[in-house]
């Protein structure tokens, strides 16, 4: 989906994003236009090696601290052959291997396939999710003054 410049919608730095294919509607998502790659928060990550391939499986929105806009989310299981394993620069500046998991997301109303998502540890912060440069490009203004843009489109409520 390419839009031009005039085009493009306003997010703010916070935002909800959906995930209908693990049956999340709302999660709490950081706009981090520092950050290159999306990333979502999860556990328990562990490959299994099989003859067929190598499945990942992992846990993803842990609940055991956190409730994100009064919203309880269960953890959901997710088991994948449908990764890579890259090594990200963190913010602090160190190199870390990471998993890459494609999902399709629901961000302010609109449907986007197959976006890249790496998976951490994210318990100690704040926001469950980031949504970084590579997707936000083309798509989003980022207004810093506004926590959520809600638009009358949004179809995560």
């Amino acid at each position: 989906m390419t839009r031009k410049v005039h085009e493009k919608r306003v997010i703010g730095r916070v935002a909800w994003i959906g995930i209908p294919e693990y049956g999340i509607k709302r999660l709490y998502a950081r706009v981090d236009t520092g950050a290159h790659h999306n990333t979502i928060h999860c556990r328990d990550m562990a490959i299994k090696r099989l003859a067929s391939g190598d499945v990942l499986s992992f846990v993803i929105v842990d609940t055991d601290k956190t409730h994100y806009g009064k919203r309880k989310i269960q953890p959901t299981k997710v088991s994948t052959s449908n990764f890579e394993e890259v090594e990200i620069r963190t913010s602090s500046g160190h190199e870390q291997k990471r998993y890459v998991v494609p999902f399709d997301i629901i961000v302010q109303g609109e449907r986007y396939d197959g976006e890249l998502f790496t998976l951490s540890d994210r318990s100690s912060m704040v926001f469950p999710a980031l949504l970084g440069r590579r997707f936000l490009r083309g798509r989003y203004l980022v207004d810093a003054e506004q926590m959520v843009a809600i638009n009358k489109k949004d179809k995560n409520k």
